[in-house]
């Protein structure tokens, strides 16, 4: 995430305006050459047409206690250093199916999600992550299950307890209109679904997921999903992952598929529904390149978001690895946001956060933050650190100027800097984050030097891939590759709480 620099740059550009500009263009004298309490809630038992509506209480995102039945408050929550109250324990999700019918004037969604879980021990009752909107019905493997609502939570008790290591489907009916959630980590906007100008779009990181449909909201929790959006015929539906089909079901309305086949993280999910025209383009190696523009600004745009297919294959060589999805594109909303978010496979920009240091580090995301997946919140600078420096290289190594470079981000940080392993929630999205957290890459690269760096960047993907990480796991790569001394210098990046001397 970055505020005119991506979805995390949002508070930062306001920080950053006030202590220094992040944007001065230096020169490197090396350039990195990448080839060498608790509440009881009544249960309420759906049935065809009974509903469960959203507890009136409001949700409380970092308290550790969690406002639900003592017998299951260890299943509500996977105790995230910072959001203790989010995700679920007691399974593991495989797979999300969402169909969603969406009266985009309205802002009402009369929605159906299919969720196919494992559990991990045997459960009599286990929770989903949903804020507002009435739930209708709540299956599990076909039979009504009973369901009630506190806080953002949605207990579920099944007709019989699930054995441990049993596959298990749960579906959920739900209808009404999404309200975006207040987050304490976001104090620039909502988050989660928007409504807008005819436009429909979702910024969920990091909790707003839940705010239209659903889901194990952490994402330790990774799954595939599919899309079925059901609206207006003329509108453009776009959601992550490969473009399935377009069928008209009548009414003029139609029903837009989008599959995405690789796990992904809730807050990554993401839907698009507008007047977009779609621009087409391929990488060298045949990586399609889709991207969605407002039909008045797309030839602009077209000319802004050219440099798509190089930043891929610059980060393709830097990592030793491909771009880890089926295709990549970006979608730029009619309007400005002050931010871009890294949606998995489809980036989110505003008509303001389309300059190619924003669009390069979004790009970056789908490495880091999106294939490599936090497994705590507090380990976020994993995602921000690296892309705002990797980001950085891209135009270091191309010899072209760049919106942030390590001297400006530095200067940034004069005015006061935390260790970006060990922010608080309110500066999830700060200047610790991203730039103290990129000059810990910086530092490391000046202690080892380019090739030893590239192959700890190489050493670092190959392992976790696909996975949800913490920071002990990227220093046990350091370790590993460059030793003890390399480790000591993150190590005051990340953890100290004084900000260290510039690296030379």
């Amino acid at each position: 995430m970055k505020r005119r620099i991506g979805w995390s740059f949002l508070a930062l550009s306001v920080a950053v305006s006030c202590s220094g500009s992040p944007g001065v263009d230096v020169e490197e004298s090396t350039r990195l050459n990448p080839a060498a309490p608790s509440t009881d809630v009544d249960a309420i038992t759906p049935t065809a047409t009974a509903t469960v509506p959203p507890t009136s209480e409001p949700s409380d995102l970092v308290e550790s206690s969690n406002p639900v039945d003592p017998a299951s408050a260890d299943l509500a929550g996977v105790g995230d250093s910072l959001y203790p109250t989010l995700g679920n324990g007691g399974y593991d999700v495989d797979h999300y199916s969402l169909a969603i019918d969406v009266d985009v004037d309205a802002n009402v969604l009369d929605a159906a999600v299919t969720i196919e879980a494992v559990a991990v021990d045997e459960l009599d009752v286990f929770h989903l992550d949903l804020q507002g909107l009435e739930v209708q019905e709540v299956t599990v493997d076909g039979v009504e299950a009973s369901a009630n609502r506190t806080g953002h939570e949605l207990v579920v008790t099944p007709d019989r307890p699930i054995a441990d290591a049993a596959p298990f489907t749960v579906v959920v009916h739900y209808r009404g209109m999404p309200e975006p959630i207040d987050d304490p980590a976001v104090p620039f906007d909502t988050i989660g679904w928007h409504q807008r100008e005819t436009t429909v779009y979702v910024v969920s990181e990091p909790s707003g997921a839940m705010s239209w449909f659903p889901n194990n909201n952490h994402p330790a929790d990774k799954a595939t999903f599919d899309f079925e959006i059901t609206t207006d015929s003329e509108l453009t539906v776009v959601a992550n992952g490969v473009l399935e089909g377009i069928k008209e079901v009548g009414g003029g309305q139609s029903t837009t598929t989008w599959r995405m086949d690789d796990p992904m993280t809730t807050y990554l999910a993401a839907v698009y529904i507008g007047d977009f025209e779609l621009q087409e383009s391929f990488t060298a190696d045949g990586l399609r390149i889709r991207n969605y523009f407002p039909p008045a600004f797309a030839d602009d745009l077209d000319d802004d978001f050219e440099l798509t297919a190089d930043v891929i294959d610059f980060f393709e060589t830097l990592l030793g690895a491909d771009y880890p999805f089926d295709e990549y594109g970006s979608i730029v909303l009619p309007f400005g946001i002050g931010f871009a978010l890294e949606n998995q496979t489809i980036s989110v920009h505003g008509l303001d956060s389309t300059d190619p240091y924003t669009i390069a580090h979004e790009i970056m995301h789908q490495w880091a933050g999106n294939s490599i997946t936090l497994g705590d919140w507090q380990d976020i600078w994993l995602n921000e650190g690296f892309a705002t420096y990797l980001a950085y290289l891209y135009f270091e190594d191309r010899g072209l100027p760049s919106d942030i470079a390590p001297i400006g981000m530095y200067a940034a940080l004069r005015g006061g800097s935390i260790g970006p392993a060990e922010v608080p929630v309110d500066e999830l999205f700060s200047p610790s984050v991203y730039f103290r957290g990129g000059m810990a890459l910086h530092a490391l690269r000046v202690e080892v030097g380019d090739e030893i760096f590239r192959k700890i960047l190489v050493a670092y993907y190959a392992r976790f891939a696909g996975s949800a990480i913490t920071t002990g796991e990227f220093l046990a790569v350091v370790d590993e590759v460059a030793g003890p001394d390399a480790v000591a210098v993150l190590d005051d990046w990340l953890y100290g709480p004084d900000l260290p001397a510039f690296p030379e």
